[in-house]
């Protein structure tokens, strides 16, 4: 090789001596070409550029996928060196089989009666009680529900105290909000993973409990369980409480602080200690120890820590003492918590001036006492778009609800002094429930909210009950057509408690209603199958949460959880969103505190108005007149009264009631003042609605036309100078 390389080499150099004597440039070049790739063909045949290009070569084919049995392997083991492929015999690759799982999100909810996703403060706290939202892998083939049961309770303890679970999913909808239980496959009396792993496909998987609601404070059965899987991911620092001196975790101790056995008395500090003035503070006895207790100690260390955060409560609240702010922030642990619980006792500060056994007009004078006397809200309304410039009104930040109303309805010329406010609120009540605004649904006297997803994202409910609690604190003006179970819920924001009331009159839905009426009447089991398979209530019963068949044994329950779901359960939000808007000007907290005095605002009562009741708003309607022409006026307008309720009954009589008061009802508190009448010489009749004042004509001869005069301005009860 040696030789041939010299050789090579030689000829090279003769090569390039030629190329240099000989003139013919190209054939010089070409002998130059075929000299180096001799040369470079004798070096690449070497040996130890043969082991480099294999090296490489294998190099190559096991970065980029290359398998089975190559030369190269070959030739290394025929080396003496051991392959670096991860084959076994024959040189064949030893994989293990590769087990099919499933990764999904598992949601783990608290509450029994959860129909809709959940919010922000929601999953918070579900998160911090070891609920929610967790990513679980089980395995797909020959794995069914009892499988993937006993994973959810390694993942979620709490569920042992469930009584049982179901799997729900959110509804198919493009904005849908509410959670669907999964049915079972027919045919199957429980889940398969493949079965679920298509149903759910993106969608997170919801875990619900049937029995009873989880708590969100852990148990101590269940907290061994969460500290056990957590105490090897992470430590915590522990600090010395100074309340009971025990070493805490600092992520327990605000929790702690609340639990501890110590009093609060051990916060207080001792009468003795404390001095009103510098001057005092230098005449404490040197009998005192100098060393502080661990109470005083603690309770000013966290005082001073919060310092910032009360300074910041301060500018916006100015008014509550010291103590208030030093609560708030001890409760909430930031400054935003403590503005929302502050904002909460704002709020619902009215209930100070309600006693558990005050009567209606005690409770009316304690919401109304810190309204200011000479605050004025002005309205523009335009009688044709009242609803929407209504909305407008309360949806401006710079609207009062404090102040008194002072309406002006565009184009006609009545000045409000009382008369025109009582008027826009009672058409303001007829259009919050009016299908214009469609946001409740119902009989006249059951109304429920509708579940409108506009309406909800719009915050209308919530403006609604701003509106309603603004028509009862100023003009008086209740809703009395809302279902019982919708009060009561707004009494006590608890389904449970409210399902109570509910009966098959508030299910809105006709369909539904005579179908709940059929199964009530059927005899047979195979008559209650028929029913439901042939109005297709399988869906309406599994979106309720009732997931078995519907027989004579169980149907009472059933259609009582159906009822509930129809009437409360799928309308929560707009519920609470209504609840919301109540709570301005401390309606909302009369309500809770005072209900049965309170509900005459909401539920319709029995019907009290009639002739001898109408009659009984006059001042002076008894007083004999000393002239015929208004003696024979006020007996025509007696006759015309009684004549009223004899044709056309109660709705006759509130005609005449707003033309006169511009009240459809008897307020919950009575009349402000009587009417006084007016004995006029003209011949027809005039009510200042503003003034409590009806001016009757005395220049009828005859009942006849006394009377047409008198129904005319029933008729006409709407609207200034329509008469």
């Amino acid at each position: 090789n040696t030789s041939t390389a010299n050789t090579s080499t030689a000829n090279t150099s003769t090569a390039n001596t030629s190329t240099v004597r000989t003139p013919n440039t190209s054939t010089a070049y070409s002998s130059t070409v075929r000299t180096s790739l001799l040369s470079e063909q004798q070096r690449v045949n070497t040996p130890n550029n043969t082991n480099l290009h294999n090296r490489a070569l294998e190099e190559h084919r096991r970065l980029f996928g290359f398998s089975g049995q190559s030369i190269v392997s070959s030739t290394s083991q025929s080396n003496g060196k051991r392959s670096r492929g991860k084959g076994g015999k024959n040189g064949k690759s030893a994989k293990k089989p590769k087990v099919a799982t499933w990764t999904h999100a598992f949601v783990c909810l608290a509450k029994r009666t959860q129909v809709l996703l959940l919010t922000p403060r929601e999953r918070y706290e579900l998160k911090s009680a070891g609920l929610g939202e967790k990513k679980i892998t089980v395995e797909i083939k020959d794995k069914g529900f009892e499988d993937l049961y006993g994973i959810l309770l390694q993942e979620f303890p709490l569920l042992s105290h469930a009584g049982g679970i179901e799997l729900m999913r959110t509804g198919f909808g493009a904005r849908s909000k509410t959670l669907e239980v999964i049915p079972v496959p027919t045919g199957s009396s429980s889940y398969s993973i493949e079965y679920l792993k298509e149903v759910l496909q993106q969608a997170k998987c919801y875990v619900r409990p049937i029995q009873k609601d989880l708590p969100v404070v852990i148990p101590r059965d269940c907290q061994d369980n969460l500290n056990t899987s957590t105490k090897e991911e992470s430590s915590c620092p522990s600090e010395q409480c100074r309340l009971c001196l025990k070493s805490i975790p600092i992520l327990q101790m605000r929790r702690h602080m609340w639990s501890c056995e110590i009093t609060e008395s051990s916060f207080s500090v001792e009468p003795e200690i404390i001095c009103e003035s510098d001057e005092e503070s230098n005449s404490i006895p040197e009998s005192l120890p100098h060393s502080e207790s661990p109470s005083t100690s603690g309770s000013s260390s966290m005082v001073s820590c919060m310092e910032p955060g009360i300074d910041e409560l301060r500018k916006i609240f100015p008014d509550p003492p010291n103590q208030v702010l030093v609560e708030a922030m001890l409760k909430g642990g930031t400054v935003q918590e403590a503005i929302n619980i502050l904002l909460d006792q704002t709020t619902t500060d009215h209930s100070k001036f309600i006693q558990d056994e005050s009567d209606l007009a005690e409770i009316m004078f304690g919401l109304k006492e810190d309204l200011p006397i000479d605050g004025i809200q002005k309205f523009s309304i335009d009688r044709q778009e009242l609803w929407e410039d209504s909305i407008a009104a309360f949806k401006n930040p710079k609207f009062k609800d404090s102040f008194r109303p002072r309406v002006r309805f565009l184009g006609e010329a009545g000045v409000d002094a009382g008369g025109l406010s009582r008027e826009y609120g009672l058409i303001l009540r007829k259009e919050i429930f009016s299908s214009n605004a469609n946001l409740f649904e119902g009989k006249q006297t059951r109304k429920l909210p509708i579940y409108n997803i506009n309406g909800i994202q719009s915050n209308l409910y919530y403006l609604a009950g701003k509106m309603v609690a603004y028509l009862i604190i100023h003009l008086d003006i209740g809703i009395p057509m809302l279902s019982p179970a919708f009060y009561y819920y707004l009494v006590s924001k608890d389904i449970e408690k409210a399902s109570e009331y509910c009966c098959i009159e508030d299910v809105p839905d006709h369909e539904t209603k005579e179908w709940i009426n059929q199964v009530n009447e059927a005899k047979t089991n195979q008559e209650i199958l028929e029913l439901v398979q042939s109005h297709d209530m399988i869906d309406s019963l599994l979106r309720s949460g009732w997931v078995n068949s519907v027989t004579l044994s169980n149907r009472d329950i059933a259609l009582q959880n159906l009822i509930v779901h129809e009437v409360l359960v799928k309308r929560k939000e707009a519920l609470d969103q209504f609840c919301k808007g109540l709570k301005a000007l401390g309606v909302h907290s009369a309500i809770q505190t005072c209900p049965e005095e309170m509900k005459v605002y909401f539920i319709a009562q029995q019907s009290q108005l009639s002739a001898t009741t109408v009659l009984e708003l006059f001042a002076n309607i008894d007083a004999v007149q000393e002239c015929d022409m208004c003696e024979k006026a006020r007996g025509f307008l007696i006759d015309c009264i009684h004549f009223l309720e004899t044709d056309e009954g109660e709705a006759g009589l509130k005609k005449f009631l707003c033309y006169m008061t511009c009240a459809e009802e008897i307020p919950p508190l009575g009349m402000p003042q009587k009417v006084e009448v007016v004995y006029v010489n003209q011949s027809n009749f005039f009510a200042e609605t503003c003034m409590y004042e009806l001016k009757v004509p005395k220049t009828h001869e005859s009942l006849d036309n006394f009377k047409d005069s008198f129904m005319q301005a029933c008729a006409h009860n709407k609207g200034f100078g329509a008469v």
